[in-house]
């Protein structure tokens, strides 16, 4: 129960951070910005799409949670670059 826990603090604080780059990039405009809301609203549907049913289904909530913190970490990684 509490690795969930720790897991879940670390996703928060990993998805605060990705928060706020995509706001200082839509901040700066531009055809960027457009892009990467095009992409955060793709992967919020596609994450939405492929755990939404495992999760009601009885799916691992530490399975999801690790799948959206590499999500997370991988963008924040891609922002950073950028």
């Amino acid at each position: 129960m509490f690795d969930t826990l720790y897991s879940m603090v670390l996703l928060t604080a990993e998805c605060h951070q990705v928060i706020g780059m995509r706001m200082m990039k839509a901040a700066m405009g531009g055809a960027a910005a457009g892009e990467e809301a095009i992409l955060m609203m793709s992967e919020k549907t596609e994450a939405a799409l492929r755990h939404g049913p495992a999760f009601l289904a009885g799916g691992s909530l530490d399975r999801i949670i690790e799948d959206y913190r590499a999500i997370v970490q991988a963008n924040v990684v891609r922002l950073s670059q950028g």
